[in-house]
């Protein structure tokens, strides 16, 4: 019996130069099983970059962005753009087509909801959330 349930996992060395055995890692804050190496969105990140499997973004473009938030897992600056077009998040591996950008923090995240100047996006609580703390 099937689930249905996908998830993407990534197969990389161990970071850990002692242990250095492959392994499968299925969010960015796991650990490695045979050495116990704690890995974290950043490193992943360095790693896919490593491979070049991150899109080569140009600092001086206000328009190309290099990171955006995960509107699945809140993520801070843990979605980065891939070669192929698409973004992941280093965090909780969600994959998506585009992200979007808050009308009213301004930030770029992935999951934008409808009406973000009101409402805010993950990492912030739009007008309304500014307003009500008055």
């Amino acid at each position: 019996m099937t689930c249905g349930l996908a998830a993407p996992v990534i197969t990389l060395d161990c970071l850990n130069e002692d242990c250095a055995k492959p392994i499968l890692l299925a969010a960015g804050y796991e650990g490695c099983p045979e050495c116990g190496h704690n890995y974290e969105p950043g490193q992943i990140a360095s790693v896919l970059e490593e491979h070049e499997k991150v899109r080569v973004s140009h600092h001086d473009d206000p328009d190309d962005v290099s990171c955006a938030c995960c509107g699945n897992c809140d993520g801070y600056e843990t979605v980065v753009p891939l070669a192929t077009g698409m973004w992941f998040c280093t965090d909780c591996f969600d994959i998506e087509n585009h992200v979007g950008v808050c009308e009213w923090c301004a930030g770029y995240s992935t999951h934008m909801p409808e009406d973000t100047f009101l409402g805010g996006c993950s990492q912030c609580e739009g007008r309304l959330g500014h307003d009500k703390d008055d």
